[in-house]
């Protein structure tokens, strides 16, 4: 009897120790934190990470998401940024390499930047010597300058877009001032801009009256 009892327990313990060799082996985790911001570090949130064709965090409104990743030492994981609305992703996915040394607990930063696509640009428009004057863009007039020669203007442009503004002089040509129709192109390039068009109207300073010369020497008779 007591020999049968031996025989079964060296079965069980044969059986478990044959389970655990055929489980597989589960595999460290590693926290990832990837920050998406814009060009100028404000937080974007909305923006997804996808691994492939799965979509597996996105950032809330701090421009943060946080996803766990298992792998072994070296794995190099791509994950893609995707933007949302009005923001164009960045050209490279995000790069996270699993080191053994990050798996105890750690949490690996990664930072991913999305460029928005449409920026708001405000002009000052500030012309000594010009009151009441139109302010043209594309032969259109966009604004008109107060009785001060002070005019503010916006527009919404999209990604690397110019304005190019003139201000129309044709109402001052009788007192000939200058500059005539001054022109100021103007740009944004990552983020909301206030720009100043600043331009002083003068008439032309005349020129010096000229006398004629005494000859010096002495005077025919």
């Amino acid at each position: 009897m007591r020999s049968l009892v031996i025989s079964s327990l060296l079965v069980v313990l044969f059986s478990a120790s044959t389970s655990c060799a055929q489980r597989p082996k589960r595999e460290p985790e590693q926290s990832v934190e990837v920050r998406v911001t814009d060009f100028v570090g404000a937080p974007v949130g909305g923006a997804s990470l996808a691994f492939g064709t799965r979509e597996v965090a996105s950032t809330a409104a701090d421009g943060v998401a946080t996803l766990t990743l298992t792998g072994r030492d070296g794995d190099l994981v791509a994950l893609e940024v995707r933007c949302p609305a009005g923001y164009a992703p960045p050209a490279e996915p995000v790069l996270v390499r699993w080191l053994a040394a990050d798996g105890g607990g750690g949490t690996a930063s990664h930072a991913a930047r999305c460029r928005k696509l449409r920026h708001r640009l405000v002009v000052l428009v500030r012309a000594e010597g010009g009151p009441n004057l139109p302010i043209l863009r594309l032969g259109r007039v966009v604004g008109t300058t107060d009785a001060d020669g002070v005019a503010s203007l916006m527009f919404d442009l999209d990604l690397d877009e110019r304005v190019e503004l003139t201000l129309s002089t044709a109402s001052l040509e009788k007192q000939k001032l200058t500059p005539r129709d001054p022109t100021a192109v103007l740009e944004v390039k990552d983020d909301d801009d206030i720009k100043l068009f600043d331009v002083k109207l003068a008439r032309p300073k005349p020129l010096p009256k000229r006398g004629f010369a005494r000859r010096a020497g002495p005077v025919a008779m």
